[in-house]
């Protein structure tokens, strides 16, 4: 083995080039960290949208779970108009909440897609539900009447 003898200059310049390659380095795995670093909080992102759209959703299917049980116990077709009216602007806040959560959550999308579909055959079940329960009402306001008439 020879030994390489460089003058200061030469051992300067090697140096030189190794600090430049160091420093070279080191920028590449900043920017490879900086850029890997940004996926993941894009993507956190993502799933915290895609958490508060599934929360937002589950609240609102909340207020049709209470609002089919008020339905089922009110008496008047006011009351059964006003929930009713309710009703399907929840089935469709949920149906829109759950289609925005899916595109949000890539990784989720299959399960989104299941929920919203069971969600809107439950919203359709709801909403036939309402439509029984203004013809029960219908149904006795008519006998009522005819009670009534009877009595006179």
């Amino acid at each position: 083995m020879g030994r390489v003898r460089l003058s200061i200059g030469g051992k300067l310049g090697v140096s030189a080039a190794v600090g430049v390659l160091l420093a070279g380095v080191i920028l590449a795995v900043a920017l490879a960290v900086t850029r890997h670093v940004a996926e993941m909080n894009a993507d956190a992102e993502r799933a915290g949208k895609a958490y508060a759209l599934g929360l937002a959703a589950n609240l609102a299917l909340d207020r049709m779970r209470v609002a089919i049980k008020d339905i089922r116990l009110a008496y008047s077709d006011a009351e059964i108009e006003r929930l009713g009216g309710a009703l399907g602007t929840d089935v469709a806040e949920v149906g829109r909440l759950l289609e925005e959560a899916a595109a949000a959550d890539l990784a989720h999308r299959q399960a989104f897609v299941t929920i919203a579909r069971d969600a809107a055959g439950y919203g359709e079940t709801i909403l036939e539900i309402v439509a029984a329960r203004r013809k029960e009402t219908a149904a006795v306001a008519d006998r009522d009447a005819a009670a009534r008439q009877w009595d006179e």
